[in-house]
């Protein structure tokens, strides 16, 4: 299992265009195929069964709040699979893994585009909305969704968008903000105890709370 980064989502813009972000950002997360795993000892029949029953499952979905939705998965890239075989180097598929160019399968498209491997963990909580405003709460595998959020940002020109964010087993944290389609803001704390000030300041809660013996001092 990863580590889970926290992400505070704070998007600004006319009412209008952030009742309109809102019902939009609302989908389905990607439809993938079984895996190679999944597939393992089961007949075609079978496979074809279980194939089906997903895709019903999948429909009956309701909408939530996805990274698909407004940054969807290519249909190439779906129809390639979640994760599949790759034979190269260890250190030329790492190389490759964060360029939007040298995808090979939907992990690789997903760090690459999204910038963390899987869609939004769980539910999504709308913290915080008023006139022009809306903020978002939720949990990203190991990494906060810093592409996603660019990419939304250039779609969504008229929109501001401001990404917070912490990964507290990692011990980093920092912002992301995107305004006119450009990104203005990339900050990463560079240690714990600027992190642990960073989260107390931003986001509201004391990263350390549960430790019996804190790392850093406030």
């Amino acid at each position: 299992m990863p580590n889970w980064a926290e992400n505070r989502l704070i998007v600004k813009g006319k009412p209008e265009k952030i009742k309109e972000f809102d019902r939009r950002f609302k989908g389905r997360p990607a439809l993938w195929p079984l895996q190679e795993f999944e597939k393992h000892g089961k007949s075609e029949k079978e496979i074809a069964e279980l194939e089906l029953n997903r895709k019903r499952e999948w429909e009956k979905q309701k909408p939530v709040y996805c990274f698909n939705a407004l940054y969807p998965v290519p249909k190439e890239v779906l129809k390639i699979g979640y994760s599949v075989q790759d034979s190269r180097p260890l250190q030329e598929k790492l190389n490759d893994l964060c360029n939007p160019e040298k995808w090979w399968d939907g992990y690789s498209w997903c760090i690459s585009h999204w910038g963390t491997k899987w869609d939004i963990d769980g539910s999504v909580e709308k913290t915080y909305e008023e006139e022009g405003l809306v903020e978002y709460y939720f949990d990203t595998a190991w990494v906060p969704p810093c592409k996603w959020v660019k990419k939304v940002g250039e779609d969504w020109s008229d929109l501001k968008f401001e990404l917070i964010f912490c990964e507290i087993g990692q011990g980093f944290a920092g912002r992301f903000a995107v305004e006119n389609g450009k990104v203005v803001e990339n900050f990463f704390t560079e240690d714990r105890e600027q992190m642990h000030r960073f989260v107390m300041e931003n986001m509201g809660f004391d990263p350390y709370a549960d430790f019996d013996e804190p790392e850093v001092n406030s």
